[in-house]
């Protein structure tokens, strides 16, 4: 995807290239409909919070200016869509049963050749550590909230201790992953519900453990997919990229997540989200009642018909083989 040139070079030469999206239909199609809509309204009012409907999709989204990129992004996004419009088409680390209504709309209404090959993380089988497994296995089965900001992401300290004490006050056994050095020993010192897992973990491991009943994401699409593959519902806490547009994805769209309420842009935002809005939107994927157990399930569902599409005859499986069957026919028409 960030790789424009390689359309370029494969137009030059008369073959046919994919770009491979790694994220989803639906926050293609976001980016495609808001177009300038975000520098119009910032153009007319510096409200930068002011909620907007995203024009001209399957279903009512709502956005903030502040959460999408701003002006600098724009030439970087001109040029991937310029390199979209000159390959064949483009495979997405989907499948069809998740987002019906945005891979036809990008198929028909965007005029986009696209094609299912995902999930792509049941394809993998990481071995997790043996002692954060031991650790779950001690836990009881839906007790555990699983923490991962990605590895890009840069919070202050501030921000660090106001997850720490969202996830103490939670009162749930917890287990957060961070980056080497990122969380200081003393920031837990005196809670015993929860472990740090520091450097790369087996996330897809981890969130298939049946100990796990949440997942705080920071919605990169591979996490979003990998939670939603294990039938996990989630807590939603985007920071940049197309994160925001994932969020409303998984909150509005699907209804197996909560948000935490973060509205700013940004890879090192000065925002700080608070540790009881945290602590709030765990108690609610994670509580007895009615609206967590409705999550549940739903991704429950959700997680099984991720296992049936890459399956013989699913539809990821099956788009797959209609990709190689177009390639065939394009490479006998080039004779």
């Amino acid at each position: 995807m960030f790789l424009p040139f390689g359309a370029e070079c494969a137009r030059a030469r008369n073959v046919p290239s994919l770009v491979f999206h790694g994220t989803s239909f639906f926050a293609l199609c976001v980016s495609e409909s808001i177009g300038f809509t975000i520098e119009c309204a910032r153009a007319r009012d510096d409200d930068d919070n002011r909620p907007f409907i995203v024009p001209g999709l399957p279903d009512s989204i709502v956005l903030r200016p502040s959460q999408v990129p701003g002006a600098s992004a724009a030439p970087l996004m001109k040029r991937l869509r310029e390199s979209d419009a000159l390959s064949y088409g483009a495979v997405f680390n989907s499948f069809y049963e998740l987002e019906p209504a945005y891979a036809e709309h990008y198929r028909t209404r965007l005029a986009h050749r696209a094609w299912h090959v995902g999930p792509l993380c049941l394809f993998r089988a990481d071995e997790c550590d043996e002692l954060l497994l031991s650790w779950l296995d001690s836990k009881e089965p839906g007790s555990v909230v699983y923490a991962c900001f990605g590895s890009m992401s840069r919070f202050s300290r501030t921000q660090l201790e106001e997850i720490t004490s969202g996830l103490v006050a939670s009162g749930r056994h917890f287990m957060w992953a961070v980056r080497d050095g990122e969380v200081e020993e003393e920031m837990l010192a005196g809670h015993d519900k929860g472990v740090v897992a520091r450097g790369w973990v087996a996330q897809m491991a981890i969130l298939r453990h049946p100990a796990i009943g949440g997942f705080v994401t920071h919605c990169g699409w591979n996490s979003v997919i990998e939670g939603l593959c294990a039938g996990v519902p989630l807590v939603t806490w985007p920071l940049f990229a197309e994160q925001f547009f994932n969020e409303r994805m998984v909150v509005d769209v699907l209804r197996v997540g909560v948000a935490v309420g973060a509205t700013k842009w940004g890879i090192e935002e000065e925002e700080v989200v608070a540790g009881e809005a945290l602590r709030g939107a765990v108690e609610r994927v994670m509580s007895e009642g009615g609206e967590a157990e409705g999550m549940r399930g739903r991704a429950r569902e959700i997680g099984e018909a991720a296992r049936r599409a890459v399956r013989e005859g699913g539809s990821s499986h099956a788009d797959l083989g209609r990709l190689m069957d177009e390639l065939v026919e394009v490479n006998l028409k080039r004779g």
